[in-house]
């Protein structure tokens, strides 16, 4: 006849089903019987106002002969006064008949686990799978830790209603809220496509170990830049800067730690060849790539390409504060500098960390405002139109795509009354470079 399996036993095979070894089972079941005999769920219902003490419980587990011994030490004390059933029992209870204890006195009462009624076994049971979330969720934040700030090639699982998308890696799920993915992405994404992700956060305090990723995070193309140039992985470029409109456009200021190296063709590449991985991962948002200067004036004014720059004005500067600045243009160069429906201005400001307004050089004159003109700095290197082969030179400032299109086509009043939007584009509070943190839908919860 086969022996009846005890109920510690049953814990015992449960624990193991979860790959966990003999003495992290025992451990974890110490912790769940101290807990279920410890704490008086009753008395903490009743005396809400100052929680009772919890009950002096000792568990003692064999691991192979599948036994367990549970004490449970009480005070005695006076009739109808008992306060906590767990840390006390009455004098005139049965238990203690023949045992000769007085009120003052401690009780150990023996808890027999095959004894225990229904009600008791499924709350015991219950803390069991609470523990489980638990190391569940710190074996995931365990493995994912290492991986904050960080490319990840995921597969995408499902997309949810609201735009929310699960994604897999190795098994463990992970959430791309929906006002982390640019609009591009949102048109073109498929389930069970595979795409690099940038993981933003791990959420330890949700029901599981919640391992949250981006796409429109502006480290995202940091980090493809950084996994796609040697150069910059070794150190000998830096990415000085980086802002983002994602889905549209990324300005990212680059400098060099060797004098001979250019910082801007090395991320480039002959005929834009090492660039356009990048480009290709990032479906058609625009990379302009933008050597960095020390020079305040210098960078604001490389910033703004493909606007030619006349000159520069600065308003004001003060220490760890956004710097003010007026840039002079021609008249044929207000509508790039500014960009179409306010991009180029917007990403220059976040880059340098400047606000910028835009005159005219009229407009300069006729308010009789002195401004200094500036020469753009030039180098000599060169590179390819990807699109068209044709051998084009390069200032300070590339982007393949801009180049290519020779950037003015795209700004037109058709597009954009930039007259009617002048004040608020030049006058308007600046977003924040990382404004990609909103709340986001709940729908992932319970899923």
């Amino acid at each position: 006849m086969k022996k009846k399996e005890t109920f510690v036993n049953q814990l015992h095979t449960f624990l193991e089903n979860q790959g966990l070894k003999k003495e992290e089972a025992k451990t974890y079941l110490v912790e769940v019987f101290m807990k279920a005999f410890g704490k008086d769920r009753d008395a903490l219902s009743r005396y809400d106002e100052e929680e009772p003490q919890p009950a002096n419980v000792v568990v003692d587990i064999d691991m192979d002969k599948g036994t367990v011994s549970i004490t449970r030490t009480k005070d005695v004390v006076e009739e109808k006064t008992i306060i906590g059933r767990f840390t006390q029992i009455e004098s005139s209870d049965e238990e203690l008949s023949g045992l000769g204890l007085s009120i003052g006195d401690k009780y150990v009462e023996k808890i027999d686990l095959e004894g225990i009624n229904n009600s008791k076994r499924q709350h015991i049971k219950q803390l069991f799978l609470q523990k489980l979330t638990e190391i569940e969720k710190q074996k995931v934040y365990a493995r994912f830790s290492k991986f904050k700030g960080q490319l990840l090639n995921v597969k995408v699982h499902r997309i949810l209603n609201k735009g929310n998308v699960i994604l897999e890696y190795e098994g463990d799920t992970i959430f791309m809220p929906s006002n982390e993915i640019p609009f591009s992405d949102k048109e073109n994404m498929k389930e069970n496509d595979f795409i690099t992700i940038y993981v933003l956060e791990i959420e330890e305090e949700f029901r599981d170990a919640q391992i949250i990723a981006s796409r429109r995070n502006p480290q995202l193309v940091a980090k493809l830049i950084e996994r796609e140039i040697d150069d910059v992985s070794d150190g000998t470029i830096i990415i000085e800067g980086i802002s983002r409109e994602s889905g549209f456009k990324t300005k990212v200021a680059v400098s060099s730690t060797l004098q001979e190296v250019d910082p801007v063709g090395s991320i480039i590449g002959v005929r834009g060849q090492k660039i356009k991985p990048i480009l290709d991962e990032l479906s058609g948002e625009r990379l302009d790539v933008i050597k960095y200067s020390e020079d305040i004036k210098q960078f604001i004014v490389s910033a703004l390409s493909p606007a030619e720059i006349s000159g520069i004005k600065i308003i004001e500067q003060k220490e760890d504060e956004l710097i003010q600045v007026t840039v002079i243009v021609e008249k044929d160069q207000f509508l790039p500098a500014i960009g179409k429906k306010g991009m180029n201005i917007k990403l220059a400001a976040i880059l340098t960390k400047s606000k910028i307004d835009v005159k005219t050089i009229e407009e300069v004159t006729e308010e009789g405002i002195e401004w200094e003109r500036i020469v753009r700095e030039r180098r000599p290197s060169q590179n390819y139109n990807k699109f068209t082969n044709e051998r084009i030179e390069l200032g300070d400032f590339s982007s393949i795509e801009d180049l290519a299109e020779n950037n003015i086509s795209n700004f037109s009043d058709d597009d954009y009354d930039i007259e009617e939007n002048r004040d608020s584009l030049l006058n308007n509070d600046l977003p924040e470079e990382d404004d990609y943190n909103d709340d986001y839908d709940e729908e992932y919860e319970g899923k």
